[in-house]
């Protein structure tokens, strides 16, 4: 397992002790956890904007029953 450390404040550091605590968790776990949580919904927030982006340039929509025909014709 890798490590990555980080430099914080006592004050960063207190406040990050309360809320773990309120979490009940170690201040490890809840930096991975939040951490992990934003950088997906960072990730997903920029595929979604490709997508959109990409039906803007060629705005072609199928219905689901109409998609599925066109996938078993393939």
């Amino acid at each position: 397992m890798h490590t990555i450390k980080i430099k914080i404040t006592d004050e960063e550091k207190r406040a990050l002790k309360k809320m773990a605590k309120i979490e009940n968790i170690s201040v490890r776990k809840m930096i991975k956890k939040y951490l992990f949580e934003k950088l997906e919904d960072g990730y997903e927030q920029k595929i979604a904007e490709k997508a959109y982006q990409e039906h803007l340039k060629e705005p072609i929509s199928y219905t689901f029953e109409g998609a599925f025909e066109i996938l078993e014709k393939e």
